[in-house]
């Protein structure tokens, strides 16, 4: 299995969805798919490929959960490699190999890794990180004006200390 790169600044965001919420899946995924697009997407094989053609982006693939996805996603997490978690889940119709809700959860709170179980929660989330992404963008920009930025990255191009 190929490593998930942390090499850049941009977030990542794990996405799960049961199999009976793909319709869902599909619909939130393509009315986000421009803000999507700004993050590192991770997910089972199945939800890969159906965000790769709602968003229109590359998906870093994991094995879907009956396969040992979940322990990829929970490996992830304890790696610090995850920042947020969509899961659309049933609670009322998972099957067997879906049992998978109470450890990423789970994983999830003990790595103080915000999760989004609905599509409400999901847009709110994602609402927000796209809030903080614009607000960094413009402290940035009023830096560079000055002289010098707050992202060290941005002070090593110019050779700002």
């Amino acid at each position: 299995m190929n490593t998930l790169q942390v090499a850049n600044n941009k977030k990542r965001i794990a996405i799960v969805s049961h199999i009976n919420k793909k319709i869902d899946l599909i619909n939130w995924s393509y009315e986000n798919r421009k803000l999507l697009k700004q993050y590192d997407l991770v997910a089972p094989w199945l939800t890969a490929a159906i965000l790769e053609g709602t968003v229109d982006t590359y998906v870093y693939k994991l094995p879907d959960a009956d396969a040992g996805g979940d322990k990829d996603l929970v490996r992830l997490m304890n790696e610090g490699k995850i920042d947020l978690m969509v899961f659309i889940w049933d609670p009322l119709h998972a099957t067997t190999y879906e049992s998978n809700v109470p450890l990423l959860l789970a994983k999830a709170v003990e790595t103080n890794i915000p999760v989004a179980c609905n599509i409400p929660t999901a847009n709110l989330v994602l609402s927000s990180l796209n809030l903080q992404n614009q607000q960094q963008d413009v402290k940035d920009r009023v830096y560079l004006h000055a002289g010098r930025s707050v992202n060290p990255s941005v002070n090593a191009l110019l050779n700002v200390v």
